[in-house]
């Protein structure tokens, strides 16, 4: 686990904190290996966009004139795609997850503020393909010469999904549904000390400037009306009822007492009925043995 920003260095093919570095060490305290996570989502958007025209690029300045001179600008340029886009609750994510940034010429391995994900419907007529996608960082060290807004360390994920699969997610999310559930794979730095030990959740490291570590696959996803058990359920929200709280507000006395009574009721009713049927054997009894008598009297 890394606490706070830890200064990371390459080792052995893999990454270890500067402070760490064992020259007799066999491996690196993250080795890179594929990694999986999964993740639920806090809100969720289903978006249908239509391409309509596009301006023609022209040298001249622009001219005046009726409808015809300012339509002749444009031609059509018709296209319509859909994405999901998702918010994702941090408290729900299944591992440790922390980008490089660059920092002061070193390596510095900063936990995300936020999680973006976006998946793309892919068109492919021919067959229903598995598609990477890629993380993007949004580095609060990074200069950028045209841009005036500063980094938020908030990490996006853009990913692809074939068309048939992407349907069936995309009309239940149109129909009412409000959460996703999903599961990625890509390549990572994990710890190898949070592996040998079996511990969970373990710690991930991603550099998503580089091109050949960047890639990330959409394993599973699954959508539903009401969060998943990995999202905290407020206190607002009662469709589990713990039977040994001691809320008294969730303990109905007065329900316990009725139903003491129901059940006290019954055996009184079943005790009174094996009174009689003990009293009608009793006198079965009696009467056969004085019929024995008479008869070899």
């Amino acid at each position: 686990m890394i606490f706070g920003s830890a200064i990371m260095v390459d080792d052995k093919g893999g990454l270890t904190p500067e402070d760490s570095v064992q020259q007799d060490s066999d491996h690196p305290d993250y080795e890179y290996r594929m990694a999986s996570l999964s993740m639920s989502s806090s809100d969720v958007v289903a978006v249908t966009s239509c391409g309509v025209a596009r301006h023609k690029f022209d040298v001249e300045p622009l001219k005046r004139g009726d409808y015809t001179h300012h339509i002749e600008m444009f031609e059509k340029s018709i296209s319509l795609s859909r994405y999901i886009k998702a918010s994702i609750d941090m408290d729900s994510v299944s591992d440790r997850i922390y980008c490089i940034t660059n920092k002061d010429g070193k390596m510095v391995a900063v936990s995300p503020s936020t999680i973006q994900v976006s998946i793309r419907e892919i068109i492919d007529d021919e067959t229903q393909n598995i598609y990477c996608g890629e993380f993007y960082f949004d580095d609060e060290n990074e200069k950028r010469e045209y841009s005036f807004k500063q980094g938020d360390n908030s990490l996006s994920i853009s990913l692809n999904l074939n068309s048939e699969s992407f349907s069936q997610i995309f009309e239940r999310l149109s129909s009412g549904d409000d959460f996703i559930d999903l599961s990625i794979h890509f390549p990572a730095y994990a710890s190898w000390l949070d592996s040998m030990a079996g511990v969970w959740p373990t710690t991930y490291i991603i550099k998503p400037k580089r091109d050949d570590e960047n890639f990330a696959v959409l394993t599973r996803i699954s959508s539903s009306k009401s969060p998943s058990e990995n999202h905290a359920k407020s206190d607002s929200e009662p469709d589990e009822i713990d039977i040994f709280s001691d809320d008294d507000d969730k303990v109905e006395l007065k329900d316990l007492d009725t139903s003491i009574k129901s059940i006290g009721d019954s055996l009184s009713t079943h005790l009174s009925v094996g009174k009689q049927m003990v009293t009608y054997l009793t006198v079965i009894s009696i009467c056969l043995v004085l019929l024995t008598i008479k008869v070899f009297i």
